[in-house]
């Protein structure tokens, strides 16, 4: 992500000094859209769909439509698809071996302070 986000945004070293006083704000809106994307994409949809089709398969469909879900967000495109969906797939994984959301909601929030840093210091948008 931070790659993504290095070369297609317009980040300057200097740039980062005006993210520390966001950094509350950051914080904040990372572990929420965290929350707020795993809950639905990986619990409410990982858990009945490995009872129907079994692990892998649910994590494959979960990671396809994480992927698919964030083609206008951040990181956006064809890229952004499949980068996210090489994540959800990754994610999905952690769920499944851990039967738990604390993996999968940390990696998540990780992810997201690369992208709401950004976002905050004004070198990348939702969608390009």
């Amino acid at each position: 992500m931070g790659a993504f986000v290095f070369l297609f945004g317009n980040v300057s070293l200097g740039a980062l000094d005006s993210v520390i006083p966001l950094l509350p704000a950051v914080l904040l809106f990372a572990a929420m859209n965290a929350f707020n994307e795993e809950l639905p994409m990986r619990t409410a949809l990982l858990a009945p769909l490995r009872d129907a089709v079994g692990a892998h398969q649910a994590v494959l469909m979960t990671a396809a439509l994480f992927g698919l879900w964030h083609f206008y967000g951040v990181p956006y495109g064809v890229l952004g698809v499949v980068m996210s969906a090489a994540l959800g797939w990754f994610i999905g994984k952690c769920m499944v071996e851990t039967d738990g959301l604390f993996w999968p909601w940390f990696i998540h929030f990780v992810q997201d302070i690369v992208i709401f840093s950004a976002i905050a210091i004004g070198s990348i948008t939702p969608g390009g």
